[in-house]
């Protein structure tokens, strides 16, 4: 190799070579190999040529060319040519396989390897742990026998509560979702601790300077450094601001952003694992539940997210005079701290004992008629209304916490919830199919009676007395799963959030019956959905667009007409009219071509290797018809190659 890197210039001159080999075979490629990948292959291509060209031209009996001689000359630059495109070819040959194996931007370049050296290195001892905590929690084993298993729950629950603060969190999310998980499990993750050790006063101040970019104190007159409570992955500490308005300082804990993240991909990859390996894993679609446990973590961890949550439902929690939202204070809230007034009180299960029997009716009902406001007619809703995040303040109102998770509705899908609630409520199965079959996504070929008359059996089952049970959600989820019906994350979402209520108005009054309260709560709504000016405005719409298209059917009808007088009318059916369908076509018609041009090519070339012909040499004992069988060979495997990267990469 010394006539490649014997000096600097030919160093230079070498790395600029095959920088270029590398860009020809890219671009031979249609351009899927990396730029590195294809670089280094070019540079493995002059390092080959370097120290085969010389044996060659020996055994092709071109050791010495007389310049004075064209015909020497130029045959010496064609099979020089010929050397370097079977050198290329290989190379080719090498890049496809694996590019097949291992993609470009499967594995990270030398600068992000570098850069995430670290956060790789961390991932992998988290998940040597994680394995560690499930083999020895018996999840591994318990999780083979399925959530039948007696162990399972225990099992599940054991490891959460050792793979640290994401993992509490996720079950205590898990907890709330009886409808998506078996009873028992919902159960036993309800028993998960909430409350962990604090962060330290002195790294919450570090953390709000880092934050505001000054001094806590230029923006507080006063912070307490004991937290109101702490929780896996964030912790609230009670301040005053400067005009003393009395605030809560909600901050992140270090490295949480970065915990979650981790936990989220392994969380998602063990989903995915338990997908394909168990069938009740499959049953409970357990990989999408993971994706939304982790999209609904990761949004949560960023406060600015809850910050706008909080002022939208604010501004709908208005009209409400028993509700009550905590407001943001926009200029010292960001991703990691969210600052908001505070509302005094109590948990509202703590202070329900100081309470009228009639003030705890009007609660409850304020409650169920907001949420039922909030769900079908404002269209945002709390999507994590339990117990815990429901206050009852010094002026025996109710304050409402935690907004990190809200749902969003459309127009439509919240007026055909609203009616299948209703008919759900007033046993009214053939309202209820009717609905059902236009919110959710009814396959075809389901039997619409039988399903008419299950659903109507479900409904009289939890109708008894005029008292919902508590299975409603769960039971409903599995009539769904039953047809085949998927439940989009909204509309479970919105059940979810009404059904949450159940414990919280039960504790208000013992002696109310939810399914009551709620049709005493739904007319009203409804009535806001049939609003004249509701329904003045959607009829206003649709009368908009039906006159623009009435005002073309005259000029349409009357060409029409004039074509059918004159005989000149014609139904033409035009197929690739979309550019999409004309490309695919090309990309077709280019493929086959190409394959079957590589298979003439390289029949040719074996042809002219095999078979003897009688031709004079052109160089050496290289004869004409090895030379032209070497051009064949060579632009057949160029073909043949870039038709397998197509397939294996597109």
């Amino acid at each position: 190799m010394v006539y490649l890197f014997g000096s600097i210039l030919a160093s230079i001159v070498t790395l600029c070579l095959a920088v270029l080999v590398g860009a020809v075979i890219r671009r031979l490629l249609d351009g899927v190999p990396g730029p590195l990948r294809s670089s280094v292959t070019g540079l493995v291509v002059l390092i080959v040529l370097a120290e085969t060209a010389v044996p060659i031209a020996d055994a092709a009996g071109l050791g010495s060319v007389d310049p004075a001689r064209p015909e020497q000359v130029l045959v010496w630059l064609l099979l020089s040519g010929l050397v370097l495109a079977g050198a290329i070819v290989g190379a080719l040959a090498v890049l496809v396989v694996v590019e097949t194996l291992v993609p470009s931007g499967a594995l990270p370049g030398p600068v992000t390897l570098v850069r995430e050296s670290r956060a790789r290195v961390r991932r992998l001892l988290r998940y040597v742990r994680l394995a560690w905590i499930a083999s020895t929690s018996g999840l591994l084993r318990a999780a083979r026998q399925g959530p039948e298993s007696p162990q399972f729950a225990r099992a599940v629950v054991e490891t959460l509560s050792r793979s640290g603060a994401t993992f509490i969190k996720i079950g205590q999310v898990l907890s709330t979702r009886a409808d998506q998980l078996p009873r028992a499990l919902a159960g036993e993750l309800a028993r998960l601790q909430k409350d962990v050790e604090p962060v330290d006063g002195a790294t919450v101040q570090e953390l709000l300077a880092e934050q505001w970019d000054r001094p806590p104190g230029s923006a507080l007159r006063s912070i307490e450094s004991e937290p109101l409570a702490a929780a896996s992955l964030a912790q609230v500490h009670a301040g005053v601001l400067h005009d003393g308005t009395e605030v809560v300082v909600k901050v992140r804990r270090p490295g949480a952003a970065e915990d979650v993240r981790v936990d989220c991909d392994i969380l998602r990859r063990f989903a995915a694992r338990a997908q394909r390996r168990w069938a009740w894993a499959r049953a409970m679609d357990i990989d999408a539940l993971a994706d939304g446990l982790s999209a609904s973590l990761l949004e949560e961890i960023d406060y600015r997210h809850e910050a706008d949550n909080t002022r939208m439902l604010r501004s709908l929690a208005d009209e409400h005079r028993l509700l009550e939202v905590p407001q943001v204070v926009d200029e010292l809230s960001g991703d990691a701290v969210l600052v908001m007034t505070r509302l005094r009180g109590v948990a509202l299960v703590e202070g329900i004992d100081g309470l009228s029997r009639g003030r705890r009716t009007e609660l409850a009902q304020s409650l169920i008629t907001w949420a039922l406001s909030s769900v079908l007619v404002d269209g945002a809703f709390h999507a994590d209304l339990h117990p815990g995040n429901i206050m009852l303040l010094d002026d025996q109102r109710i304050g409402v916490l935690d907004l990190g998770a809200i749902g969003v509705l459309g127009a439509e899908r919240r007026q055909l919830l609203a009616v299948l609630l209703f008919a759900l409520l007033n046993d009214d199965d053939v309202a209820a199919t009717n609905a059902l079959t236009m919110v959710f996504a009814v396959e075809s070929d389901v039997d619409r009676s039988a399903l008419q008359a299950d659903l109507g059996r479900l409904m009289t089952l939890h109708a008894r007395g005029g008292e919902m049970r508590d299975s409603l959600l769960s039971d409903i989820t599995s009539f769904l799963r039953t047809y085949r019906i998927g439940v989009p994350g909204d509309v479970a979402g919105a059940f979810r959030t009404l059904m949450s209520l159940w414990a919280t108005v039960r504790a208000l009054d013992s002696d109310a019956e939810f399914a009551s309260l709620l049709r005493e709560a739904i007319p009203p709504v409804l009535e806001r959905l049939t609003s004249s000016g509701r329904v003045a405005g959607a009829l206003a719409a649709e009368a908009m667009v039906s006159a623009a298209v009435l005002r073309r059917l005259p000029a349409r009808a009357e060409s029409i007409s004039r074509q059918l007088a004159a005989g000149e009318f014609v139904v033409r059916t035009r197929s690739f009219t979309e550019s999409a369908d004309r490309s695919w076509a090309a990309a077709m018609i280019d493929r086959f071509g190409s394959a079957v041009l590589a298979a003439v090519l390289l029949s040719l070339a074996v042809v002219l290797f095999v078979v003897p012909v009688d031709v004079p040499p052109v160089a050496g004992s290289i004869g004409l018809d090895i030379v032209l069988g070497a051009i064949s060979a060579v632009a057949g495997a160029v073909l043949a190659l870039r038709h397998l990267i197509r397939v294996f990469t597109r």
